[in-house]
């Protein structure tokens, strides 16, 4: 079961989109994800978006280091939302 704090934040401050990278006929995700990375990057990719697509928070998660802490992750969420809260400001 997911750490009760990330699921309640998850399901409550966030509108979950997912995009998957790995079918090899579809170019679509490939150029989806050049337009936020365009000199490349790590994949898995966890992105915060305003309302505009604009990347306010990310986080890279390099494939030697298999597992993330809940605190790593909760704090990319809380550094999102917080940057999205100061965009109603």
């Amino acid at each position: 079961m997911p750490d009760p704090a990330i699921f309640e934040s998850l399901r409550d401050d966030f509108v979950l989109i997912a995009q998957y990278t790995d079918d090899q006929n579809d170019e679509k995700p490939a150029k989806v994800f050049e337009r936020f990375f365009p000199e490349g990057g790590s994949i898995p990719v966890y992105m915060v978006l305003d309302t505009d697509g604009n990347v306010l928070s990310h986080l890279e998660w390099p494939a030697d280091r298999p597992n993330m802490t809940k605190e790593e992750y909760l704090a990319f969420m809380k550094e999102g939302l917080a940057k999205f809260a100061a965009l109603k400001k």
